[in-house]
Formats: C-alpha cells, structure tokens, sequence
C-alpha cells in the first residue's frame, strides 16, 4: 500500500519495467488489512452490502476517484446506448427449429464482442469467453 484514507486505498504495483497505481475507492464504513504479503481483504463494518470501485491508472497524479455509484450510472447508460446503437436480426420466419438457438447465439456474440473488444486494442486470443492462450494478442482483429 502506497497511500491510505478513510474510505480509499492507493496499491503501487511494480513488476519487471511496467509501474502502476491501483486506486481501490469505496462507500460506508470498512476496513482494509493485508492478511499475508500481497493479499488484501475489505470488510464492511457493518450490513451485506459493500460498494467499491477500482482504477488502474500508470501515473499517480492522473488518480481521480470516482464513486462506485458513477460507475455504476455510466455502465447503465453505456450498456443501454450499445443495445439501442445496433440491429437485431429476427429468425422467427424461418423453416428451421433452431432459430430461437441461433438468434441467442447472435446476441450473445454481440455481447462477447462488447465486454471483449471494448478497448482500443483487442484482448488477448480466447476461446469463447475465457482469457486463455497465455496472453498472446490477436492482431488479425487490428485493420
């Protein structure tokens, strides 16, 4: 832990020539303790609910915190906008009995594509959903 506050923490994370800061923000009344070397547990003091944000961000003096309620507004209206930004193709008319598969498989494609593609680079290569093959970026999906 590089800095603390009340409700704030700031991780320096440092691996081979890659520095980073990790800004773990978060509302009410918790505690954060280090368990063991590089293991970190927040615990609210009180009810079940616990609402936090994190930030990954290269230089300390960019770190902004911002409420895990903003995010979570900003997540509502980005989501709505991507679903409402796009087209929806009906199979319903077809011949065929798995158009209700098929239809489900094209919208879960889109939503793949968006939490997967979302930066400005592509994720590493996967298999489905999952972040496999080692780390090694796709760059057939740069053009």
């Amino acid at each position: 832990m590089q800095k603390q506050n009340r409700n704030s923490v700031v991780f320096r994370i440092t691996m081979n020539d890659t520095e980073y800061n990790i800004l773990l923000n978060w509302s009410g009344n918790a505690e954060i303790v280090e368990d063991k070397p590089h293991f970190f547990n927040l615990t609210p003091h009180s009810g079940d609910i616990l609402k936090f944000s994190t930030h990954f961000i290269r230089k300390e003096s960019a770190i902004e915190a911002i409420s895990s309620g903003e995010y979570y507004n900003s997540s509502v209206k980005e989501w709505k906008d991507y679903w409402l930004s796009g087209a929806a193709i009906d199979l319903s008319a077809g011949k065929d009995p798995r158009w209700k598969e098929l239809e489900r498989r094209i919208i879960l494609s889109q939503y793949v594509m968006k939490v997967n593609e979302a930066g400005s680079l592509p994720p590493q290569e996967s298999n489905l959903v999952n972040n496999g093959w080692y780390g090694r970026f796709h760059f057939e999906m740069i053009w």
